[in-house]
């Protein structure tokens, strides 16, 4: 058996609110684990100084971005965390100029598309007539929305699956116009709204789904996801068109202040 050294692991961060959503947090930490990465909590109040240090980089999941980040006034968008929309927003930003692998989850894939000057539909039900977000513990952790996905995309080789795809589906908001640089890879098969975005360069690992991967752990393609992340974050950030990773270590900087707000 092959015992991996903690210190060897690629540092993987996971951007939070100051109170995190455990239960998430802990999931996206040992799909990270799992895939033989290091996860480390980032927060607007946890490890900001160890930014510097990160080879790859979570946006997850939770309360809404503040709509004036795209230029719209807020109609439904709750729980609102300026603090937090602030660091992902500089997380996001270091990621592309370090070319740090990206995964963002749900309100992370929203905030890399808000970021690259992309917008949000506030609220989904009154976009897509009988869209209901899930309510239930078990709708939450098990698969309950089918989504296609763009046989041509990253996402669908990693995945290793046939192009449709059924998943979770939390959110109430959802990608409306795509942000530069970014391209709809994925979309709901009922609603036909978008469910996955990644980046158009190949040699930057960037990818968001709006659903939650870190709750179906049990599915072998959700886990791929962040297998995924973590061999490009071992790699220097890009997976070419052979499926090999070139790397460059001389990516990493100090792009922002560890001052919070």
């Amino acid at each position: 058996m092959t015992v991996v050294q903690e210190n060897s692991r690629p540092l993987i961060g996971i951007t939070t609110g100051a109170k995190a959503n455990y239960l998430a947090y802990t999931a996206i930490g040992y799909g990270i684990w799992l895939a033989g990465g290091r996860p480390v909590r980032v927060s607007p109040k946890h490890n900001l100084r160890l930014t510097r240090n990160l080879t790859g980089l979570v946006v997850s999941g939770g309360a809404d971005i503040n709509p004036k980040l795209y230029g719209q006034t807020n109609t439904h968008s709750v729980g609102l965390d300026p603090y937090r929309d602030r660091l992902e927003a500089e997380c996001v930003e270091m990621a592309y100029a370090a070319k740090l692998p990206l995964l963002g989850i749900c309100r992370g894939a929203q905030m890399i598309n808000v970021v690259r000057g992309g917008d949000l539909h506030q609220d989904v039900p009154s976009i897509f007539d009988g869209f209901l977000p899930t309510q239930s513990t078990f709708g939450k952790v098990f698969a309950r929305r089918k989504v296609i996905i763009d046989g041509k995309s990253n996402l669908r080789t990693l995945l290793d699956k046939p192009d449709d795809l059924w998943v979770n589906s939390l959110h109430h908001q959802a990608i409306n116009r795509l942000g530069d640089g970014l391209l709809s890879i994925a979309h709901d098969a009922e609603f036909g709204m978008v469910q996955a975005i990644e980046g158009a360069d190949r040699d930057h690992f960037v990818i968001g789904v709006q659903w939650h991967p870190e709750f179906m752990l049990y599915a072998s393609a959700q886990r791929r996801i962040f297998a995924a992340l973590v061999a490009a974050s071992a790699n220097g950030g890009s997976l070419a068109k052979d499926r090999r990773e070139n790397y460059s270590r001389d990516i990493k900087a100090q792009l922002f202040s560890d001052n919070p707000a």
